[in-house]
């Protein structure tokens, strides 16, 4: 919590802020609820160890902050625990070979001693002791802390995390669903969260149709009146309702699946290869890709090998089978992220991955999807109607020409069908896309039309990409364009790749941060030519910084690299040229460090870890440090002031060997202060603001007022409030840096302002926070909203952390990096 001056405050004024709805509960109706709660199958809450977890998901750099929970079961390769939101959830331990999933560690802790420290700070518990909300808010993990508390004979510990639950959620509850009581909410709320777990694990294959049927039964024992409690919750449980029999169905098919499959089979014919694959699709293990954003059926891990995959690859034979299944409401293994929409709008039906895959085979987006999990009658008219008139069309002209109509639309569906034209009618091709090229709706359209033609080498197409490369309206078109012409003409080609990107340099029209700058250096670096690192060199740090920003993060990540199979423009540099290459890379980034101008890519990096809005003078050292590692000592995870001091010690490098002057290195700093003088560490000694724009007076003069000062995490939370509420046109993001080196020497506050665009898509305020303690990760996340009380919401509970890490002893180290994002 930030003080206890502001805890005084929110103590005083609560009452008048909210009122808690109904009558408090009895304790004889608490008795009930807490015998309610022990029959639904969670006996470790109220006997098993409780621990603290350090855990990570696998192959993540580093661990999330420490969450809690009690331990069900564990030996020597991994445990499971269920968290206080009652997810139960297993952790890998010794287990290289996992590549999903969770591993960790977890330590058993004094549970009595552990909320006792909770009990003043309650308003934290969704945030500090839960991690992946999973559903359930923190009033609602305060029940099963009560719980627990009251198994362990802490009674007066359980009275007052209950009167803490009671209250919260009859002042939260009743108002948005007009539930009357603490039994009707709770129970509302559990069974919304046991409904939407149980069909959310049919997303895990591991876990058996039959489990899940169980688990649905048990529902129905458990929430007898779950349709009662509102709206939402009498569609949920008909949603449940109808799935029984959609799944004892599946069960019986699974049963019968299994006894043919122990005969011999062979697929002689297309219609048992299509028939055994649409069944296989109830397997079909998609996800959502994107938030937001719907299920890609085609995103399983599978690839190519998934039921649906090779659905789509059968194509045209497929048809006839799969218009059988339009209305087909079994469920598939496919499902959405679900948090913000209700059960009845997580899992995909057969009947939605039916569309999808005839979305690929005809090369068009259908326009009447009206949910991917509908039942029919529910608006599938529509769609069924699309699809049986795209078929018959087929049938009457026959694919050729469907797809040649299509692509000469120029329109959304050029792309997909001048692709199969390419493809499986190549004949036909360019003529339908050159037609298409000339009513091109929009450039995305465009684009993907001209890239397909690369895919082409007839004299006709090298003609016409000829002409693109120096005419196309757009730049991406004119890249496709000289990759063509490279096959035949590498000097051309490669001339004119740098003309194209001195004309995006030019370009007013041009949109910051746009993709084409990426593709077009990355397009140059690829060459391994040391001529097109020179084109991308010149004038750079005059540049915007959005451009800059990009040409330095292709090098940070050595996207020089091609692809696998990628084209390149001209062919690959001879490997002679490899070492004047690198060179030519290392002069750029060395000119880069000169640029403490704040880069566009706000925390997007694949440098490190870090947080923030690094400058562009650390990201090129560490762009540096990337290429040259033995060359160049620098890390983007240090302090500010370690790395301003190694980033000057990269620069001796480069001077020494130019025989160039050498600059001053920054004295290491020294512990000014006794071990014991935690106030003299924790004053702020250093205050700088660095980018163009021009800081808020109140705001700015804030920051001169701090210098001197003891830190405290209020002082830093006011400092963020003054920047929002001040927040000036124009103005993209802040990035707060607030760091001690090891020695106790004081805290530098160092604020970054950028009023470089973003890449981010949307509107709003995003933030993006870390806190280190001595090299640790202590806490770190971040939060998006279009509303700022959403985001304060959603930091609150970081202060908490930073006030545990001001306690740290004076010689640690101490780093906080708290990033502001505004998006308009």
């Amino acid at each position: 919590m930030r003080s206890k001056l502001a805890l005084l405050i929110a103590a005083m004024t609560l009452p008048l802020m909210s009122f808690a709805y109904g009558q408090a509960t009895s304790n004889e109706e608490r008795t009930k609820l807490f015998t309610w709660f022990d029959s639904l199958g969670y006996p470790e809450v109220s006997s098993g160890k409780f621990v603290e977890l350090d855990a990570k998901f696998v192959g993540a750099k580093q661990s999330e902050r420490p969450t809690f929970g009690f331990l069900q079961s564990a030996n020597s390769h991994q445990f499971t625990v269920t968290g206080l939101n009652l997810y139960r959830t297993t952790y890998y331990s010794g287990h290289p070979e996992k590549t999903r999933g969770y591993e960790g560690t977890f330590k058993v802790l004094d549970f009595t001693t552990w909320v006792n420290k909770q009990l003043p700070k309650l308003e934290f518990l969704s945030y500090s002791i839960v991690a992946g909300m999973g559903r359930m808010s923190g009033a609602d993990s305060a029940f099963v802390l009560s719980r627990a508390c009251a198994a362990r004979s802490l009674g007066d510990q359980s009275s007052k995390v209950f009167d803490y639950f009671d209250s919260k959620v009859r002042e939260e509850s009743y108002v948005f669903t007009g539930k009357k009581t603490t039994s009707e909410i709770i129970k509302s709320k559990f069974g919304e969260v046991t409904l939407f777990r149980t069909f959310s694990d049919l997303r895990d294959p591991s876990v058996s149709r039959p489990e899940i049927l169980a688990r649905v039964n048990d529902f129905f024992r458990h929430y007898p009146d779950y349709a009662s409690y509102g709206e939402n919750q009498a569609r949920e449980e008909e949603f449940a309702r109808a799935a029984v029999p959609v799944l004892e169905k599946m069960i019986r098919e699974d049963v019968e699946q299994n006894a043919r499959k122990l005969k011999p089979q062979s697929w002689f014919t297309v219609q048992g290869q299509v028939l055994d694959l649409i069944y296989e699709l109830r397997d079909q293990n998609g996800f959502q890709t994107m938030e937001p954003g719907g299920i890609d059926v085609f995103a399983d891990r599978r690839g190519e090998n998934s039921p649906a995959a090779k659905l789509a690859k059968l194509g045209l034979a497929a048809v006839p089978t799969l218009l059988n299944y339009l209305n087909d409401v079994e469920f598939t293994r496919s499902l959405s992220n679900g948090e913000r929409y209700g059960v009845d709008h997580l899992v995909m039906r057969r009947c939605g991955a039916v569309d999808q895959i005839l979305e690929r085979i005809s090369c068009r987006h259908l326009h009447n999807v009206p949910d991917y999990n509908a039942k029919p009658g529910q608006g599938r008219e529509a769609l069924n109607s699309e699809i049986e008139s795209w078929w018959k069309e087929v049938q009457s002209k026959g694919e050729r020409q469907v797809l040649v109509e299509a692509t000469s639309e120029g329109d959304y569906d050029a792309q997909a069908s001048a692709e199969r034209l390419v493809e499986v009618y190549p004949d036909a091709a360019f003529a339908a896309i050159s037609s298409g090229l000339k009513n091109a709706k929009n450039e995305y359209s465009r684009t993907a039309m001209v890239n397909s033609l690369t895919k082409l080498n007839t004299p006709e197409v090298k003609k016409f990409m000829r002409d693109q490369m120096q005419n196309a309206p757009d730049l991406i078109s004119r890249v496709y364009a000289a990759r063509v012409v490279g096959r035949d003409d590498p000097n051309t080609a490669v001339h004119g790749l740098v003309d194209i990107w001195e004309q995006a340099k030019k370009s007013a029209a041009l949109p910051p941060n746009a993709w084409e700058i990426s593709v077009i250096a990355h397009d140059m670096l690829v060459t391994g030519r040391p001529e097109m690192v020179d084109a991308l060199a010149k004038d750079l740090t005059s540049l915007a910084p959005n451009i800059q920003s990009q040409v330095v993060f292709w090098l940070s990540a050595r996207f020089y690299t091609p692809y696998k199979g990628e084209e390149i423009v001209g062919g690959a540099a001879p490997k002679s040229e490899k070492n004047a290459f690198m060179k030519a890379v290392e002069a750029l980034l060395v000119s880069e460090m000169e640029n403490s101008n704040p880069q566009s890519n706000h925390w997007e990096t694949d440098l490190s870890d870090s947080s923030g809005n690094p400058p562009l003078n650390d990201v090129a050292a560490a762009a540096l440090n990337a290429n040259f590692p033995n060359k160049y000592p620098f890390n983007l995870t240090d302090t500010k002031r370690e790395r301003d001091r190694e980033r000057a010690i990269c620069e001796n490098v480069w001077r020494r060997e130019h025989d160039l002057p050498l600059i001053q290195v920054p004295a290491k700093p020294l512990s000014l202060f006794g071990p014991n003088q935690t106030v003299a560490a924790l004053t702020i000694t250093s205050v700088t603001v660095s980018g163009k724009r021009d800081l808020a007076p109140e705001f700015a003069a804030g920051l001169v007022k701090l210098n001197g000062t003891v830190i405290t995490s209020k002082a830093i939370y006011d400092l963020i409030e003054k920047a929002q509420a001040e927040w000036g046109s124009g103005l993209s993001g802040i990035g707060i840096e607030l760091e001690r080196d090891h020695g106790g020497s004081g805290i530098t506050l160092s604020v970054i302002v950028s009023d470089a665009p973003t890449r981010n898509f949307g509107t709003g305020w995003s933030t993006n926070m870390s806190l280190k303690v001595d090299g640790v990760t202590k806490d770190g996340n971040g939060s998006t909203s279009s509303e700022w009380k959403w985001i304060k919401l959603g930091v609150d509970h970081f202060w908490e952390s930073v006030d545990k890490a001001l306690t740290s002893p004076s010689s640690a180290s101490l780093e906080l990096r708290f990033s502001l994002l505004h998006r308009v």
